[in-house]
């Protein structure tokens, strides 16, 4: 009789210990299973954002090889050419008239300066500008002679 609790109080530890064996096995498979959801939807989004990375890299002087080995034999500075070019062009804002030379477009408050500036590849630039009320972008050509940047509009638009 004794014998026959004794072994029903094992098979009954035995029991409850598969249980919670089983149990906890659940608990980390599912857990694992979030895990590995997260990472999968991690791992897309950085491929998501490696495909934007080189589409923006697409157009930019940075990455194009040719474009700065184009540009550094006509520009031979301490200052990176892409720089340079950027900064030619936001000295452009210094002038004291309201209208500026490269901005086709008339202010009657303020006077339109550039902002920003990237510069896309050894012959063209896109830039915006603003009055400080309306804003605007548009695409210079440049050509660097004797280590100054000239500058031509070819096209320029407002948001409105």
């Amino acid at each position: 009789m004794y014998l026959f609790i004794f072994t029903a109080l094992i098979a009954l530890y035995q029991f409850k210990s598969a249980s919670n064996y089983v149990e906890n096995t659940q608990v980390a498979l599912a857990k694992y299973q979030e895990t590995a959801e997260e990472y999968s939807k991690i791992s897309s989004q950085i491929k998501s954002l490696e495909a934007q990375l080189e589409m923006a890299q697409l157009f930019d002087l940075t990455y194009n090889q040719e474009g700065q080995v184009a540009l550094e034999s006509q520009y031979k500075g301490p200052q990176d050419v892409s720089d340079f070019i950027s900064d030619a062009l936001i000295q452009t804002n210094i002038n004291k008239e309201l209208q500026h030379a490269l901005i086709p477009f008339k202010s009657e408050n303020a006077k339109y300066v550039f902002n920003t500036v990237k510069v896309l590849n050894q012959k063209w630039l896109i830039a915006n500008f603003t009055n400080g009320t309306v804003w605007g972008e548009a695409i210079l050509q440049f050509s660097i002679n004797n280590g100054v940047v000239n500058f031509l509009t070819e096209d320029a638009f407002l948001y409105r």
